[in-house]
């Protein structure tokens, strides 16, 4: 009996989606798809999770409208988000049914399991609102903090590799963080000039243990360069110090990369993380996230 999934996808993130799909499910057939909208035919059960998809699952195949019940699914249109509604109260990890609505008459029934790093909105869209702050950087971290339930608490010592211009700052600097962000660009003056900001105007490559303190509560590192060469100066300076907490986002700038993240995974396990969630965040485009806890 042929098996069926779904995945909701960024348009940013498309090409790399498919190449994921080449790779990691070479036996999946497309079986249709509209507005980001995909489903995949397989002759057997498999564990679909697509690393570049913002949401997956199984689809069940298609529904009428006079199939539908209020009080047993959440919606999300493609065309119309004023439809998206998620009032049912799934609990964790409970089956989520999701009907994707992509066209008129193309009403379609899919579910997942709900976890606690799922977003919890219909299309795993963004909870967060768009806040006046320096850079795109600022959606990304609060979504990395709602994935992982990370906890930064006033006082806690942070460090943000490539901190310019200061999205990511200003969140953690709003949650009372002291923070010491390292990038040889220029940071948002206000930033700059908070009392708890200490800027080290410097590449990340040329981090020694006199710039760092042994240990920090929370590195976040968004550096845009390779993957391999973020990869390779962050075990070096998680050598140097040691955080409790871990946000690192890598720019998928070439398709080859998709193979090497499921090591990337086993790497930062290997240095003494206890949790390590791979995450393709809302906000995101050609990116990817490692969430990491002590």
């Amino acid at each position: 009996m042929a098996n069926f999934y779904f995945a909701l996808i960024n348009q940013e993130a498309k090409t790399l989606f498919l190449d994921e799909i080449k790779l990691r499910y070479p036996t999946l057939n497309l079986s249709f798809s509209q507005h980001l909208f995909y489903t995949f035919k397989s002759e057997k059960t498999i564990d679909f999770n697509p690393y570049f998809a913002r949401l997956s699952g199984v689809c069940m195949g298609k529904l009428q409208i006079s199939d539908l019940n209020d009080h047993d699914h959440w919606y999300f249109s493609a065309l119309n988000p004023s439809k998206n509604k998620n009032d049912v109260p799934y609990k964790i990890f409970s089956e989520v049914k999701l009907v994707v609505e992509t066209s008129e008459r193309d009403l379609w029934d899919c579910r997942y399991l709900l976890l606690p790093s799922h977003m919890q909105t219909a299309g795993e869209l963004s909870p967060i609102h768009d806040q006046a702050s320096p850079s795109r950087a600022y959606l990304k971290i609060a979504e990395a903090f709602e994935s992982m339930d990370f906890v930064v608490k006033s006082g806690d010592l942070c460090l943000e590799l490539g901190s310019a211009p200061g999205g990511a700052s200003q969140y953690l600097l709003d949650l009372g963080a002291k923070l010491i962000g390292v990038d040889p660009a220029a940071m948002d003056e206000t930033i700059l000039h908070h009392k708890n900001f200490k800027h080290l105007k410097l590449p990340f490559e040329k981090l020694t243990t006199d710039h760092l303190p042994e240990r920090v509560h929370f590195l976040a590192c968004d550096i845009n360069l390779p993957p391999t060469v973020v990869m390779k100066e962050m075990k070096r300076i998680l050598s140097l110090c040691r955080p409790d907490q871990l946000m690192l986002t890598l720019k998928m700038n070439e398709a080859k990369h998709v193979k090497e993240i499921s090591y990337w995974k086993k790497d930062l396990l290997a240095l003494g993380f206890k949790q390590v969630l791979i995450k393709y965040l809302p906000s995101y485009r050609q990116e990817i996230c490692l969430l990491a806890k002590i």
